[in-house]
C-alpha cells in the first residue's frame, strides 16, 4: 500500500470566501435596495422638472386642540375655517379618511366624501391607517381629474397624509407619488388644488361621512398585503 505524502494536502486550495445568511445581512440588503430606489427616484413630471405641489394648511382660523375644547367648539371653529377660506359657492369640499381595522388581521379602507359624490374601497391585508388616507387621497384626485370644478378644497383629518402629498421630497410610495403627480396635473390644467386638515370625530358631517365610507371599505374583501416595501416591517421589526 502506497503510503500518502504527509502535507496540509488541502491547505493548497484557497479557502473558499464564505459569508453566513444573518438577519443583519439580510437587513442590510433590504436597506440597500431602499436606499438605491431612493436614489433613483424620478421627480414625476413628464418634463423631468420638480412636481409642482397643492397649498396646504395644517391649522385652523383659531388655534385650539381636541384636548382643550368640546368637540362642538372645534366643529365650529372648523366649518368657521372653511367658509372663510373657502365658500362653498366658490369651492368644491372633498372629505377623504382612511381607516384600519382589526389587531390580529388588519385590513384597511379609504373613503371620500363629497355633495357630488362618494367613494369607497378596500386597501389591503396588513395597510396601515395611513396607508387608508393616502389611498381616500388618491381616490379623491383621480375623481377631480375628471371634473371642470376650477377650485378644490380637499379636507383631510391627518396632517402626515398632507405633509405626505404636499411635499417635494423622495419617497418610495406609489400612491404618495401618484397624488402628487395628480397634483401636479390638475394645476397645470388650471386647477387651483388646496389641502386642509380638519379635526376628526367632533361633528363635521363631511368628514364623519368620510370616515363611514373608510370603515366599509375596511369590511370589504382585502387584497392581498401591499406590495411595497413597507409591509415587511411590520411583519419582522427590522430595528428595535
Amino acid at each position: 500500500m502506497d503510503r500518502v505524502k504527509r502535507g496540509n494536502k488541502w491547505g493548497r486550495n484557497k479557502p473558499v470566501n464564505l459569508q453566513v445568511i444573518t438577519f443583519q445581512n439580510v437587513t442590510a440588503h433590504y436597506e440597500g435596495i431602499l436606499a438605491d430606489i431612493s436614489s433613483r427616484q424620478l421627480s414625476g413630471a413628464a418634463d423631468g422638472q420638480p412636481l409642482m405641489t397643492a397649498q396646504r394648511y395644517l391649522n385652523l382660523l383659531y388655534p385650539g386642540n381636541k384636548d382643550d375644547l368640546l368637540p362642538m367648539e372645534m366643529r365650529d371653529i372648523a366649518l368657521e375655517t372653511l367658509d372663510t377660506r373657502f365658500p362653498s359657492h366658490r369651492w368644491l369640499h372633498v372629505f377623504t379618511d382612511g381607516s384600519a381595522t382589526g389587531a390580529r388581521r388588519r385590513n384597511a379602507g379609504a373613503g371620500v366624501y363629497c355633495k357630488e359624490f362618494e367613494i369607497c374601497c378596500p386597501v389591503g391585508h396588513l395597510a396601515s391607517n395611513f396607508e387608508g388616507e393616502i389611498k381616500g387621497i388618491l381616490m379623491a384626485l383621480e375623481r377631480i381629474k375628471k371634473r371642470v370644478d376650477p377650485n378644490v378644497a380637499i379636507l383631510v383629518d391627518s396632517q402626515a397624509a398632507i405633509m405626505a402629498v404636499t411635499s417635494s421630497s423622495q419617497t418610495i410610495s406609489k400612491d404618495v407619488l401618484d397624488c402628487r403627480k395628480l397634483v401636479h396635473e390638475g394645476i397645470m390644467d388650471g386647477k387651483v388644488i388646496v389641502f386642509q386638515w380638519v379635526p376628526s370625530h367632533c361633528g363635521i358631517d363631511g368628514n364623519e361621512r368620510a370616515d363611514e365610507l373608510a370603515k366599509r371599505g375596511a369590511e370589504m374583501n382585502q387584497p392581498g398585503a401591499p406590495k411595497r416595501f413597507g409591509a415587511p416591517r411590520r411583519i419582522v421589526r427590522i430595528r428595535p
